[in-house]
């Protein structure tokens, strides 16, 4: 995803565009909820967001920071499949900030998206936002999902970058 994000989706903006796109140190903690470690800093002009960005960038509860999780109940309810979030899980963090961390497909259907931190699952594992914008801890496979659905994903990525004004 990196070497994507640096060479081909940077090269879609033109000489000025990439002129202007700062090279930033990009690192990482530890999944704070799991301890599942990160890989090293590295230096992008074009990167994922970390969860602590998400949280400083797009609303911070504290839940994060303060262990309070949510996890999923399976039952049913018209409309959303899956079940529905209850407090005092592990698996994703469920705030009044969910709305401004929320994506949508060109569409308009909502959309999950991928982040830098390091998933729960494992060393395969990236942190994700979900369709209703709340942070999932324990993250999906890299691998795993796009192999078992493929192109056509309900989800992506939402680049960032820092730009001189």
């Amino acid at each position: 995803m990196r070497q994507y994000l640096n060479t081909v989706f940077y090269k879609t903006f033109t000489a000025d565009e990439q002129s202007r796109i700062l090279e930033t140190q990009v690192s990482d903690r530890d999944n704070a909820w799991t301890g599942t470690p990160c890989g090293n800093p590295t230096t992008d002009k074009i990167f994922l967001l970390s969860y602590d960005e998400v949280v400083n960038y797009l609303g911070d509860s504290g839940d994060l920071y303060n262990r309070q999780g949510w996890h999923w109940v399976d039952i049913d309810v018209p409309g959303f499949s899956g079940g529905i979030p209850e407090k005092g899980g592990q698996d994703f963090v469920n705030d009044q900030f969910n709305n401004a961390r929320r994506a949508y497909k060109t569409d308009g259907t909502p959309a999950w998206w991928w982040l830098r931190s390091p998933g729960g699952q494992g060393r395969h594992a990236t942190g994700s936002i979900g369709f209703i914008g709340e942070l999932f801890l324990c993250g999906d496979d890299v691998w795993m999902h796009s192999r078992v659905h493929g192109e056509d994903e309900n989800g992506g990525v939402r680049p960032a970058m820092w730009i001189k004004i």
